[in-house]
């Protein structure tokens, strides 16, 4: 009798066991994964982070880490395009909501070469705060024409370079929430952003960086730039940097140090707006071949001369630089009291008040600066 009652129970105690295994495997089956959604059309992708990966009927499904391989080496997201290949079809790229839970460490070529892309939706679903590689991000996406990164969260990454790179169709960015304490690198970060007309990078902390080659390079529609609060101690290269900015008129990088710089080539070459470079300093570079080529309304301690364009002509005592003053103006300019002229703060940032009801202060007009009194 005893036996039977230790068997019942022994049988008793493997079913439960069985049931448990049962409920217990489906669990452990179903954990979230990140995978993207091509429609069977191509026009969209879609960004999920949920259990039902299986369940999509189209034909194309990524997983988050899905690469290829181009003809040169390099690596792309499977969905992106690449140099050799560009994705010419996609024109919409949704986050769904399931992806604010996932949190990816690169967006490295995420949407590269996608050159008719016009529009990302649910971007505040796109969680960064793990990200350390924001490499090509939005590189040649020559159609999007607006782009909300208010939502990224950047304290982690070091890697900014080609992040919006030939974005050609681009007509504003406003940057200045970015945390970039950790970022060493944004060679040619906006280069050929040709439709820039507005650009915010003010709270850029740039401690850090040691390549700002390329940085600005062909951004020819870009009226103002104010970089005069970049810590360019750790810089070694500033090749090509506001290299074709043809709409620029100033530039004050009288803040900047260039003692470790290597390469200073082309660095403000054919930029034919610029007459004036606020710098106090006299710098020195061992690469600086043709560094002022074709800016010929520079005008600083001398004139523009086309066989004089080196690193020798970086200076304020007999170079195409100027000293700056306290409040970077040597003349006083009043405004006319009827204008309707876009006014500026020292900024970049447009004033939505007419000029009588602006306070008194130092604003930018016309790319120059006028002072209220």
């Amino acid at each position: 009798m005893m036996m039977k009652l230790k068997s019942l129970r022994n049988l008793f105690a493997t079913v439960v066991a069985l049931f448990a295994m049962m409920f217990a495997l489906p669990t452990l089956a179903q954990q979230p994964e990140a995978y993207v959604v091509k429609s069977d059309a191509g026009k969209t992708l879609t960004f999920y982070y949920d259990t039902q990966r299986g369940k999509h009927t189209s034909t194309a499904v990524y997983g988050i880490n899905d690469t290829k391989i181009d003809k040169d080496g390099y690596s792309y997201p499977t969905w992106a395009g690449s140099l050799d290949n560009t994705n010419a079809i996609t024109t919409l790229v949704v986050f769904d909501s399931s992806f604010k839970d996932y949190r990816p460490t690169t967006t490295v070529n995420w949407f590269a070469c996608c050159t008719t892309l016009k529009q990302i939706k649910g971007m505040e679903y796109l969680n960064t705060s793990e990200v350390t590689d924001m490499n090509c991000m939005f590189f040649s996406c020559f159609s999007l024409i607006s782009l909300n990164v208010s939502g990224f969260d950047t304290k982690k990454v070091t890697n900014m370079s080609e992040m919006f790179a030939a974005c050609s169709s681009l007509s504003m960015l406003d940057l200045s929430h970015f945390n970039t304490s950790e970022v060493t690198d944004m060679y040619s970060m906006f280069s050929n952003c040709s439709a820039l007309r507005s650009l915010n990078i003010l709270g850029f902390e740039t401690r850090k960086v040691t390549n700002m080659g390329f940085m600005f390079l062909n951004c020819s529609s870009l009226p103002t730039l104010n970089i005069s609060h970049f810590n360019t101690e750790n810089v070694t290269d500033m090749s090509f940097m506001f290299s074709n900015c043809s709409t620029l008129t100033t530039l004050d990088v009288s803040n900047f140090n260039t003692e470790k710089v290597e390469n200073m080539t082309f660095m403000f070459a054919e930029c034919p707006a610029l007459t004036t470079i606020y710098c106090n300093s006299t710098w020195k570079c061992m690469k600086s071949i043709d560094m002022f080529q074709g800016s010929t309304k520079l005008q600083g301690a001398v004139g523009y001369n086309p066989f004089q364009l080196d690193v020798s002509m970086a200076n304020p005592e007999y170079g195409y630089f100027k000293k700056k003053t306290s409040t970077g103006i040597e003349t006083i300019q009043q405004l006319p009291a009827d204008t309707h002229q876009p006014i500026y703060n020292l900024q970049g940032v447009r004033m939505n008040q007419t000029w009588e009801a602006l306070p008194k202060g130092v604003y930018i007009v016309s790319g120059k600066k006028v002072v209220k009194k």
